[in-house]
């Protein structure tokens, strides 16, 4: 059987019933000392267990072994007083020992020996707390806890992680779709709110004289106004209709085409609104023709421009018309037309 040992509130052990016994001969334990084994209730006095009751040939072994200076057989009685023996004593009483040898070298084998099976003394050990079966039972459950609560917080630590990851990639996806969702409002801003420019229909005024003032029109239907608008136009009345190869080239001011680019009129266009352009004035004889439908007046050019969103292109127009004329009221008022012709009439964007 082991017993644990406890001293000054700290605990020692295990150690089994002769090491034990040992210990209360050379004095390392006392009788306050206390001792508990499995089964037992609680912790009580070393006296208590019949085990470690010292009868007194126990303790006179102890005296003789304790003085190694003694080499001659005991000739005389030894008195043992208040000895430590089984059973009460009054001091009186008399213990013979008849014979007893005792050697040097006796005595150091015996202490050689004793030295080598005696357990260590408890001032000698270094201890630990908590070493009775219930301590090793509590210390192994604080351990199990202690695992448990590691277990617990490196698979916290884990989760966090994933959904920390989790996190960054949905709010990643989530700043990628809301710049796209971004760039398609501008795009979709843009197209909506940008400016339509298209040539309308142009004043007809009639002049002192005879013939017309043409005044030539834009409108813009857009929300906002442009940037930096030019055209350039160009007028010519032909006998015959324009072939399809005509290149509709920009000329100058005595009807010949000009290498490059003309002289570009500038304009500013608000949103909603019609603006005048170029004004050109058309001979009475040529009115006359074209009321009589002996020739064509055709009126051709471009125009280019931006919008006040940045990064947009600029936009370009080209057109070309024809100019109808109808017999002149009777209050003096021209009926019209401007009727698109051939090919040259489109708008795109400049990149």
């Amino acid at each position: 059987m082991e017993f644990y040992v406890s001293r000054g509130g700290q605990e020692f052990g295990p150690y089994s019933e002769g090491q034990v016994r040992e210990l209360l001969v050379d004095g390392s334990l006392t009788s306050e000392d206390l001792a508990w084994h499995e089964g037992a209730q609680g912790w009580s006095p070393l006296t208590s267990f019949p085990e470690f009751v010292l009868d007194s040939t126990e303790t006179i072994q102890f005296v003789l072994e304790a003085d190694e200076s003694i080499s001659h057989p005991i000739e005389e009685p030894l008195k043992l007083v208040d000895a430590n023996i089984n059973g009460p004593t009054n001091g009186s009483e008399e213990f013979v020992v008849t014979e007893a040898k005792l050697s040097p070298k006796n005595n150091t084998n015996q202490a050689e020996k004793s030295a080598a099976t005696a357990p260590p003394k408890p001032s000698e050990i270094k201890l630990e707390k908590n070493v009775t079966p219930s301590g090793k039972k509590a210390d192994e459950n604080g351990q199990r806890a202690t695992g448990f609560l590691e277990r617990i917080n490196a698979n916290a630590a884990a989760l966090i992680a994933f959904f920390t990851i989790v996190l960054v990639c949905v709010s990643g996806w989530q700043g990628y779709l809301s710049k796209e969702s971004l760039d398609e409002s501008r795009t979709a801003l843009k197209t909506t709110q940008r400016a339509f420019v298209y040539p309308t229909d142009p004043g007809l005024v009639p002049l002192p004289v005879g013939g017309l003032k043409v005044v030539f029109k834009w409108k813009n239907c857009g929300n906002t106004p442009t940037n930096g608008f030019g055209s350039y136009l160009n007028f010519q009345p032909q006998a015959n209709a324009l072939p399809p190869e005509f290149k509709y080239p920009d000329l100058d001011s005595q009807a010949k085409p000009i290498t490059g680019r003309g002289s570009v009129e500038q304009f500013y266009v608000p949103s909603q609104s019609v603006v005048n352009g170029v004004t050109f004035d058309i001979p009475s004889d040529v009115v006359q023709q074209l009321q009589n439908n002996t020739i064509h007046y055709y009126i051709w050019g471009w125009a280019e421009y931006n919008d006040f969103f940045e990064g947009t292109p600029k936009h370009r127009i080209e057109f070309c018309y024809e100019l109808l004329l109808g017999p002149t009221s009777p209050n003096g008022q021209i009926i019209f037309q401007m009727n698109p012709f051939g090919p040259h009439n489109s708008q795109y964007d400049i990149r």
